[in-house]
């Protein structure tokens, strides 16, 4: 090596120790000389290393300083002739040599060393070069003759080359190749290197040689079986040299054996893209290999799908069996999916019991389905383990590349949206996102996609419904109701938004809302002297887990100055039954406050009496599905009537909610219920009109019987004798297309001019939502589009929608021929056989589905 060799030479001329740094000879003197030099300079110290060069260096050679790599390839070249032995006489030393310029072309030099002595210590050398007068391009012989470093080269573990490309021969290679090649370096011709490479690597290698000759170097990777039969990869790195009628005419290089290196990349490599569990590629794996299928599937042409699987309620078999019989579960069932997935596309781990799937290109979407029903029939199959069957299910959700995105965020949002849509939806199944989403999930879809601009801009607002004083009649309390303006949907209940919330992080602040306003209003009605007892708001379960829920409610008590007493929050039976003592802590903390604390919807799900013992509940309101059926339904009295002794027995405050007539205020009335709160005395309303209704002596019930504006009819309507199972969709929103799958609804009565439907849908009368309706009777299908312009809910989750149509008059045409055929069949009591009608109670019918 050459610093061995400087070594040996300091050792026999007794140099010793440097008495100072090498970087210290650079004085301001020094470097005004190397910058002002005529010709171009350059300061070494004494291990070759460059101090300093000017500015005409590297014009001389046409690169830039930042072209690190060349520069200190020619500094290497020159430092060479630099002898340590003559250096001591402090006399300049002159060589003659040939070095390449940037555009490949040779430049002779003449070489001035100027030995740089201090002390009698040689600290380095002022190397100059000039051009030399002579500057006939010297031929390619002449050149390769002049490399008087070819035993340094040997000594390299890089094999260092040269090739003449018009004879199409070998000039030189170093010693080094025989370890690289297992074959000599005299054996090595022209051909050698094209005959090793990897088949495989082959194409690639030789177009990376094709831009050679158009950019003047390459550097690139590649495999090689050498005459061992051994795979190695090595580091190619090549420069094309012209002669003087600009032809490229030599090629010289270097080649490393990086086998080590790459081997050490690939298993970095697994650990970062190789799920350690299943040995399935991982997430960060799938995020970069759905962009490169992006980027690919974008210029052929051509789809794919991105299918989303989570098994169905896994948490158990880690529950019950412990986290290490789940692994093993984990593990057989990757091995089984990927069996069942084949060679339909690509299988991932991307954490706990979540998997994805890239599906390659299929002509239909059903093929996409087809992939998906494999893989529920091999996750249903049972598994036994340790004397155990295992049968799990799982869901799955389809999105289409481009159809459903054309982007991975969009892409994986649908999906996840389909596969939200197959859990509801019973679980054990697939959804495929956009052409088979119904209504729900596109609405449902959009909701989730908005909700985080609504907090923003402020679309959440809040009504007030008044708790009424059963014997006074006189409003004594309000239940703060969030509610969500859409621009396209209308206003969204807490119902709908809630759980989206609650899944997208976002619960926390709305909660903050919540909390906020209600105290804010609170303050404003003390401050103006407004009569009233509490105002009430439900909390998500999520909040009950934060340990500074109790701090948040106080911080906000504490800003507007407002008694805890004002307030009370409404939980559901499902926050206690999480048996979680930070939920126990958090009431209690509240309790402590002053906070009163409800508990909401009892008498379904899980009642139990050990609540009011266990948890410092003051308030118990009775679920509105007691209350609807209390005056025909004995049981649901019974039932009531228990109720209202139990909160009465433990000394709780009664609400009953859902009060919609006057019978069953009434019999509540009788029973011994405290507090009232439902549309007979008010529906929901806003902060001025509650604060009216406080005001107020004494709320007089109101009688509530719905009469759609909309039922003034033009034309005569059908009344069905059952109702009609139709499929609807939606067929434009904004003004603009869109392709939906079907939802079923049951059509009541039809006229020319509309019909009236009953879903469990909510839905909106906003005028930019035009519906489709395919209604099949005695043979006949026809297809009716109509916007909704009144709804009423019939019972809790259930809906009327009336349909005002919007079709043109060869349409109607057609429907008052199907009308006049309905008609006559009517009268003959035959028309059940020709269509899809439901028998059974619809509103059973709808629950069920």
């Amino acid at each position: 090596m050459k610093w061995d060799r400087i070594a040996k030479i300091k050792r026999r001329n007794n140099v010793g120790k440097l008495k100072q740094n090498p970087g210290e000879i650079i004085s301001p003197i020094v470097r005004s000389i190397i910058e002002n030099h005529a010709e171009a300079a350059c300061l070494f110290d004494y291990k070759g290393d460059m101090q300093h060069l000017n500015a005409k260096f590297l014009k001389m050679l046409g690169f830039a300083q930042s072209e690190k790599e060349f520069v200190d390839a020619v500094l290497a070249q020159l430092f060479r002739y630099f002898e340590f032995d003559r250096a001591m006489s402090g006399h300049p030393q002159f060589y003659e040599d040939v070095i390449i310029d940037k555009d490949g072309q040779c430049v002779p030099i003449t070489i001035t060393h100027i030995p740089v002595v201090v002390s009698r210590e040689v600290l380095g050398s002022l190397c100059t070069i000039e051009p030399r007068k002579d500057r006939s391009q010297p031929k390619l012989g002449q050149i390769v003759s002049e490399i008087r470093f070819q035993d340094i080269l040997n000594r390299l573990d890089v094999a260092v080359w040269s090739v003449d490309l018009i004879e199409k021969k070998v000039l030189f290679v170093s010693d080094a190749i025989q370890e690289i090649y297992g074959i000599p370096a005299a054996e090595v011709h022209f051909d050698t290197w094209r005959q090793l490479i990897h088949r495989d690597d082959l194409r690639q290698v030789e177009e990376n040689q094709s831009q050679l000759l158009e950019k003047g170097k390459i550097i690139h990777t590649y495999r090689i079986i050498t005459s061992y039969g051994t795979l190695k990869w090595v580091k190619d790195h090549s420069i094309a040299l012209k002669n003087a009628d600009g032809q490229i005419a030599l090629i010289v290089g270097s080649l490393e054996d990086i086998t080590q290196s790459k081997q050490l990349q690939n298993k970095l490599q697994n650990m970062a893209f190789i799920d350690h569990l299943t040995q399935l590629p991982n997430s960060n794996y799938a995020r970069k290999l759905l962009q490169e299928w992006i980027d690919t599937h974008e210029h052929n042409g051509k789809t794919f799908a991105m299918l989303r699987l989570n098994m169905d309620g896994f948490n158990r078999v880690n529950d019950v069996f412990g986290p290490s019989v789940g692994d093993e579960v984990i593990k057989r069932m990757a091995k089984r999916i990927t069996a069942s997935v084949a060679d339909g596309g690509i299988f991932f781990r991307m954490a706990g019991d979540e998997f994805l799937i890239l599906a390659h290109h299929q002509k239909e979407t059903d093929g996409y389905e087809a992939i998906a029903a494999n893989v529920l029939n091999a996750i249903h199959a049972s598994l036994p383990l340790n004397s155990y069957d295992f049968h799990l299910t799982a869901s799955v959700g389809i999105s289409v590349y481009p159809f459903d995105g054309k982007n991975g965020t969009l892409l994986v949002k649908n999906g996840r949206a389909a596969l939200k849509r197959a859990k509801q939806l019973g679980k054990s199944t697939y959804q495929v996102y956009s052409q088979s989403m119904d209504i729900e999930s596109f609405k449902f879809f959009q909701l989730e996609n908005d909700l985080r601009k609504a907090i923003k801009t402020h679309e959440l607002y809040f009504d007030f419904q008044p708790k009424v004083d059963a014997k006074s009649q006189k409003a004594i309390a309000a239940e703060a109701l969030i509610r969500w303006n859409h621009p396209t949907w209308g206003v969204v209940s807490p119902t709908e938004f809630i759980e989206i919330a609650e899944e997208g992080a976002l619960i926390h602040k709305i909660s903050d809302i919540v909390i906020e306003t209600v105290c804010r209003q609170v303050k404003m009605w003390m401050k103006k002297g407004v009569p009233f007892e509490r105002i009430s708001f439900n909390l998500s379960g999520k909040d009950f887990l934060r340990r500074d829920l109790s701090g948040r409610v106080k911080r906000y008590l504490d800003r507007y100055e407002v008694p805890a007493e004002r307030l009370e929050i409404e939980i559901t039976e499902g926050v206690m039954l999480q048996q979680d003592e930070i939920v126990r802590e958090q009431m209690q903390d509240l309790k402590n406050l002053g906070v009163a604390i409800t508990i909401d919807d009892y008498g379904v799900g899980y009642s139990s009496v050990s609540h009011f013992r266990n948890y410092p509940i003051d308030v118990m309101k009775i679920d509105r599905s007691f209350i609807q059926a209390i005056v025909e339904n004995e049981e649901d009295r019974f039932i009531v009537q228990s109720l209202i002794e139990l909160g009465k027995g433990l000394k709780k405050t009664v609400i009953a909610e859902g009060v919609e007539n006057r019978e069953q205020y009434d019999l509540l009335k009788n029973m011994g219920c405290t507090i009232i709160q439902g549309f007979l005395f008010s529906p929901p309303v806003s902060a001025e009109d509650m604060e009216a209704l406080f005001l107020a002596d004494r709320l007089q019930p109101k009688q509530t019987t719905f009469k759609p504006k909309v039922e003034r009819r033009k034309y005569f309507r059908y009344q069905l004798p059952m109702p009609l199972c139709v499929n609807m969709t939606i067929i434009a929103l904004n003004k603009k297309s869109v392709s939906l799958g079907s939802t079923e609804v049951l059509v009541e009565n039809i006229s020319l001019g509309g019909l009236r439907f009953m879903s469990q849908l909510r839905l909106t009368t906003q005028a930019d939502i035009l519906y489709s309706f395919k209604v099949q009777m005695m043979d006949t299908l026809i297809k009716l589009a109509g916007k909704i312009v009144w709804s009423y809910e019939k019972q809790k989750d259930i809906f009327q929608y009336g349909v005002e149509f919007i079709i043109q008059e060869q349409e109607r045409d057609a429907l008052s021929s199907l009308l006049n055929k309905l008609r006559g069949r009517l009268k003959s009591n035959s028309v059940l056989k020709d269509g899809p009608f439901v028998t059974e109670n619809p509103i059973l019918y709808l629950q069920k589905q």
